[in-house]
């Protein structure tokens, strides 16, 4: 299963739509930043969240899913902020 970086830099505003592909009931956390989607369990359903990442924040902080046992079946990844990213 695939454990996806999603990148960004410090001072972003991040909106991350969560879509269902599969029927089952699926969230994402990010603990760090105190943020959680509601709940999604119908096929194609989605839900989104907005944070802002603060300035001078740098570093890889994990995302995953909190429904029992998912996240130890793999569903989760990291959020890479990184001042270089993007500037290329």
């Amino acid at each position: 299963m695939a454990k996806p970086e999603l990148h960004v830099q410090p001072g972003d505003l991040v909106h991350l739509t969560l879509e269902n592909g599969d029927g089952m009931p699926h969230n994402v956390a990010l603990p760090d930043y105190g943020v959680q989607t509601p709940q999604v369990s119908g096929h194609r359903d989605s839900r989104a969240v907005t944070f802002e990442i603060g300035e001078g924040i740098t570093g890889e902080f994990p995302y995953f899913c909190t429904v029992m046992s998912h996240r130890q079946a793999g569903m989760e990844g990291r959020l890479i902020v990184d001042e270089e990213y993007g500037s290329g």
